[in-house]
């Protein structure tokens, strides 16, 4: 495995070349063009603020908009990333077949520039922290490290996804369903507080959601700076570190040993 992984490097200029092909592709015959991967999350941002400020009355600490952000964007970019992702393989039948490169790297060029999106919307998520004076957290500068977790983490299951496709093809509509139910069971629009608050005993398998440690670390380290996890039953923020860890080389080791496994049979299931 170690040894594939590194010669994805001498096809760094096809993987670039298929990034960019992504990303015309998505917003091609589009006015705003890339613009939109900004627009897309300040419309959702604009709805659920509306609904969970202004109705609801959640108080997180900090203005909403920032906190919905905060959880909204990290999920965004898994769930884009395994909607285009888990069919990739079959999209690419035609190129598996008759090129010899790796098949991964049509994996990775999907959620390599579903990842462009996430950094362009960051941007629009750090513009509002400074509209609503919400300051940067110290642990700010662990992002990098947050996001190449997610990354792997991402890169895995999706590759896992996608291999399971190829054989079964039914795959790819049990993942647009399970996406809208993890959306509901992940603290986008929530924070794990109130998780704790309501049924604190719950919390222990409530935090076996990968995307529910993910999200709670990109909201500590940008904005909470460890708020979030202290109070009753704390929980130190090194330890959602390890856990998202765990996660993301445990599922990217997994989806590639299931990938590497069944890569040869590709041909005649594709």
């Amino acid at each position: 495995m170690l040894s594939r992984i590194v010669s994805l490097y001498r096809f760094r200029e096809l993987i670039l070349s298929l990034t960019l092909f992504n990303l015309n592709a998505k917003y091609k015959g589009s006015f705003l063009g890339v613009l939109w991967s900004m627009l897309k999350p300040i419309c959702m941002m604009a709805v659920f603020s509306v609904v969970f400020q202004l109705i609801v009355r959640f108080d997180e600490g900090v203005p909403y908009p920032v906190f919905f952000l905060c959880g909204f964007l990290p999920w965004n970019f898994i769930s884009m990333s395994l909607s285009a992702g888990t069919n990739g393989l079959v999209d690419h039948a035609h190129l598996i077949k008759k090129v010899s490169v790796p098949s991964e790297t049509f994996i990775l060029a999907i959620c390599l520039s579903n990842l462009v999106d996430l950094f362009l919307a960051l941007l629009v998520c750090f513009f509002f922290m400074f509209l609503f004076k919400v300051s940067l957290s110290v642990w700010v500068v662990f992002l990098p490290l947050v996001v190449l977790l997610h990354c792997l983490f991402v890169f895995g299951l999706t590759l896992f996804l996608s291999t399971a496709n190829v054989f079964y093809r039914d795959v790819r509509q049990m993942v647009e369903v399970g996406i809208l139910a993890w959306f509901y069971v992940s603290p986008v629009l929530y924070s794990i507080n109130r998780v704790r608050e309501s049924k604190p005993g719950l919390l222990g398998y409530y935090l076996c959601n990968p995307m529910a440690v993910f999200i709670t670390l990109y909201r500590e380290v940008m904005i909470l700076g460890g708020r979030t996890v202290e109070g009753h039953h704390p929980i130190p923020l090194f330890q959602f570190f390890f856990m998202a860890s765990l996660w993301a080389l445990g599922i990217f080791i997994l989806g590639y040993a299931v990938f590497l496994g069944r890569e040869e049979r590709f041909p005649e299931m594709l």
